[in-house]
Order: C-alpha cells, then sequence, then structure tokens
C-alpha cells in the first residue's frame, strides 16, 4: 500500500500509526539524507513502474540512525531492500519469523 497516496485505506492506516505514536523512518530520513530514499521499494522493470509500498515504522525516532533503500545493480526480485540502523542500551535478543510476505522482528530485553 502506498500511504502517499490519498484513499480512504491510507487515511485509515495514518490515523493508526499518528494515534499510536509511529513514525515512518522513510520521513524521517527523506528531508536530509538525499535521493535515495525516495527511491520505490516496489519497481517493475518492464512497466517503468515504482511506489513505495514497504515501511518500517518507529516510535522512538531517536533509535534510528540510518534509513536507506538499497538500489543493486543485480537484484532478481521486483522489490528493493532497505536497511534501517537502530541503536540500542539494551541487553537485548532477537528473533525473527515470517507471516507470509511479513517479516517480524522481536525484541525481548534479556534479564541478568
Amino acid at each position: 500500500m502506498d500511504l502517499d497516496a490519498c484513499n480512504q485505506m491510507c487515511h485509515f492506516v495514518k490515523v493508526f500509526l499518528r494515534g499510536n505514536a509511529f513514525q515512518r523512518c522513510d520521513e524521517l530520513f527523506n528531508s536530509n539524507a538525499g535521493p535515495i530514499c525516495k527511491l520505490g521499494t516496489y519497481f517493475n522493470d518492464i512497466t517503468g513502474c515504482e511506489s513505495r509500498i514497504d515501511y518500517f515504522v518507529t516510535n522512538d525516532t531517536n533509535c534510528v540512525k540510518k534509513f536507506e533503500v538499497l538500489d543493486p545493480d543485480i537484484n532478481l526480485f521486483d522489490h528493493r531492500p532497505i536497511v534501517v540502523e537502530c541503536a540500542t542500551f539494551l541487553h537485548v535478543g532477537l528473533r525473527l519469523s515470517k507471516v507470509g510476505q511479513l517479516m517480524i522482528v522481536t525484541v525481548m530485553q534479556r534479564t541478568k
């Protein structure tokens, strides 16, 4: 879903994000990171179409140190990879799980 579009579904998603204090990482870095953040995350070489439909959101903008949409010379997929670098001061463990097309990263605080 292109959250920059003007339709009712995008409006609902934006209201949810705003109501829960989430910020899109592409918007955090768009103003000063240059054109790399403005690349579409989905593209179709044949039609020449692209859009931003893949997102990372955060409720702690201070922890996000870098956001970048990569444009590798060789990409066998129709989505460009996204890199997000976050800083944390906790001793944490990460668990990755996949639900359909969605990759979920769960951060778990470790006890000493």
